[in-house]
């Protein structure tokens, strides 16, 4: 059987790893209050959701891992924290219109806000990934 890599998993990212699960459920009723006090509850918590998820990227990018862990962890977390920034860009959108940022109420394009917001996660991954 191949050595797993017990550093990484129960002392570098166990409890960040639990705090993450932790954070997931509450943006989901947060959400459904369907008001702007929500949004911006479930905005820190998504957020929240994020930051550790990143976390726990950049702790497995930087350890020894044999081709299965490798395979597994980058392939599970690569996939959540792309989830948790969709999750956080929407989020945004959600905010916005609830605050009263609509085409509807001021003359500011939905479309050209998402194109905003785009381009500014573009930017961050750009340098998070010449960072990383």
């Amino acid at each position: 059987m191949p050595r797993r890599n017990d550093h990484l998993i129960y002392n570098e990212i166990g409890y960040i790893f639990a705090l993450n699960l932790a954070l997931g459920p509450p943006s989901v009723l947060l959400l459904q209050m369907n008001t702007t006090l929500g949004f911006v509850g479930a905005q820190v918590d998504i957020t929240l959701l994020l930051v550790t998820a990143t976390y726990i990227m950049m702790k497995i990018s930087r350890s020894h891992l044999n081709g299965f862990e490798a395979t597994v962890c980058y392939s599970a977390f690569s996939l959540y924290a792309g989830w948790c920034a969709v999750a956080t860009i929407l989020n945004v959108a959600f905010l916005l219109a609830s605050s009263g940022f609509r085409e509807d109420q001021r003359d500011i394009s939905e479309t050209n806000q998402a194109l905003v917001m785009y381009w500014v996660a573009e930017v961050v991954y750009f340098i998070a990934s010449l960072r990383e």
